[in-house]
């Protein structure tokens, strides 16, 4: 029964395929057993399976978090109908580190110490560093280590404490690209954005390695809106931003924004 349900899927990687189908049983302990349940920390690849598995069973009492608003890894909730879908009630904590001195810290170095632990990859979300800080959102189960145990990173001190200041957050950058394309179509725009022919586009888009929204795509000829999230696997994540006039030759300006 399970695999007929996640046949649409095609072929996965053995990792993919077992997530898939963890995500499957989570839906139907929710339905049978009214269990509500949480995923460890997705990646933007993941979450997009996810949102797959979920819509193929038509469940909706979900949401995704990481801790804050436009995480990049989040954790999935799945909720029975005897529960309020609610980010309260996630298990993930944030941890901020004060360094001492300039800092000159990376994202690399504070996943590098967490990891030092033991800590897995799946337990920690999305690393925030600012110029004298770092927020690290992290599962519950590792909350205490990455609270206490760590003191250093490289060479610099640091001091932890819980929770963030969310106007300490660094600001999200972008670099903008502007262009005309020939249509809206879905692998037009991820021509401008990427920079490579069409014929590439479609081909990045038909292959599955681009999604909207948080879905992948692969229907080339899909139309994009103003507004929407997308990203292109190996190369980064973007926002359409603008929509502008058309010219003589039929052509429209548009505005992409990429997120650095």
């Amino acid at each position: 029964m399970k695999k007929q349900s996640l046949a649409f899927l095609g072929q996965l990687s053995n990792e993919d395929e077992i997530f898939a189908s963890l995500v499957f049983d989570r839906i139907q302990a929710s339905r049978e057993r009214y269990r509500t349940s949480y995923t460890f920390f997705l990646d933007e690849n993941r979450s997009a399976l996810a949102r797959q598995v979920l819509a193929s069973q038509s469940y909706e009492s979900f949401l995704f978090y990481g801790g804050h608003e436009n995480a990049s890894r989040v954790m999935l909730g799945i909720f029975s109908e005897l529960d309020e879908p609610s980010t309260e009630s996630f298990p993930l904590r944030a941890v901020t580190y004060e360094m001492k001195g300039t800092g000159g810290l990376t994202h690399r170095d504070f996943l590098g110490a967490l990891m030092a632990l033991g800590i897995t990859r799946e337990s920690v979300g999305d690393i925030l560093v600012s110029d004298n800080s770092a927020v690290a959102f992290v599962t519950e189960s590792v909350f205490s280590d990455a609270l206490y145990s760590i003191t250093r990173v490289g060479r610099v001190g640091v001091k932890a404490h819980e929770g963030f200041d969310l106007t300490l957050l660094p600001k999200q950058s972008y670099r903008e690209i502007t262009g005309t394309v020939s249509s809206l179509r879905l692998d037009c725009v991820v021509s401008l954005a990427v920079g490579c022919s069409r014929s590439k586009a479609e081909g990045l888009v038909t292959g599955g390695s681009v999604s909207v929204s948080g879905r992948v795509i692969t229907d080339a000829d899909r139309k994009i809106n103003e507004g929407d999230i997308f990203s292109v696997r190996g190369v980064g994540k973007f926002i359409f931003d603008t929509k502008g006039k058309t010219t003589k030759k039929e052509r429209t300006f548009i505005g992409v924004k990429k997120f650095i």
